[in-house]
Order: structure tokens, then C-alpha cells, then sequence
């Protein structure tokens, strides 16, 4: 490590190197959060499509099928709003590494530190979550299979 620039954050050196790493990490993150967005947005206006064909469900379907729509639009629009926060949270990690460097501050690299673990909490939670959702789906599964076999 001699000859290299360092900036000493609690006690563990940040490299030229390292801070390379960090900026590109940056730029992929803001490309990531960009498509976020966006994929966001679509969800919502989905969402908005579908409740706006509310009453072609409830011809399609017959009774409940507006429902059925109505239901499905909600959905759609809490996806994509649920979706737009990690991506916020991953625009805001690219925008405060570059400036943290740019600017030598301290505060503002640990505010990326910060939305960069907020983004990895998110997808976690949601992964366990969703791997939740499936082994009660597979239990249920067994249950009435089961069930259907007695009768």
C-alpha cells in the first residue's frame, strides 16, 4: 500500500483503487435506479390501465369480474410504488459516492454507505418474504392434495 492516496474512514483505507471501484459501482447503481424508475412507472400506469378497463372485466368475466380488476389495479399500483423505493434509495447511493470523493466528506460517503444498505435490507426482506409465501403455497398444496385424496 505505499505510495497510494488514502482516506482513512474508520480506520480502514480507502484506496485509489477502492475509490475506483466505489465510483463505477456508483455509475452502475444510477443506470440500475434509472431502469427502476421506469419499470416503475410502467407498473403504476398498468395499474392505472387496468382499473381504467374496470368495466371491460366486469363484460369479459360476468359478476365480480370489475372486482376482479379493481383488485388487480390495486395491486399493480402498490408493485410499482413498493418498486420505486429501492431505486430511490440505489439514485441516491450514485449521486453521494462521486460527490463524496469530489468533495472529501465524510458525512456524505457514510449517507451513501447508508442508502446502499437500506437497497440490500429491501431486497432481503422482500426475498424472504416471497420464500416464505412459496412454502406456505407448497403446505397449502400438500394440505388440500391431500385433502382431495380422501374424498
Amino acid at each position: 500500500m505505499e505510495g497510494t492516496n488514502q482516506h482513512s474512514i474508520f480506520e480502514i483505507a480507502i484506496t485509489e483503487e477502492s475509490k475506483q471501484y466505489l465510483l463505477e459501482t456508483a455509475k452502475w447503481g444510477k443506470l440500475l435506479a434509472v431502469v427502476g424508475y421506469i419499470i416503475s412507472g410502467l407498473i403504476i400506469i398498468a395499474g392505472i390501465v387496468i382499473l381504467l378497463a374496470g368495466n371491460a372485466f366486469g363484460e369479459l368475466l360476468g359478476p365480480g369480474g370489475g372486482a376482479i380488476g379493481t383488485v388487480a389495479s390495486v395491486v399493480y399500483i402498490l408493485l410499482g410504488a413498493v418498486y420505486f423505493y429501492p431505486s430511490l434509495k440505489l439514485h441516491r447511493f450514485a449521486l453521494a459516492v462521486p460527490d463524496a470523493f469530489r468533495r472529501a466528506d465524510q458525512e456524505q460517503i457514510t449517507y451513501a454507505f447508508q442508502n446502499l444498505k437500506s437497497v440490500f435490507r429491501f431486497w432481503g426482506v422482500l426475498t424472504l418474504v416471497i420464500l416464505g409465501l412459496y412454502a406456505l403455497v407448497v403446505v397449502l398444496g400438500m394440505f388440500f392434495g391431500a385433502m382431495g385424496g380422501m374424498a
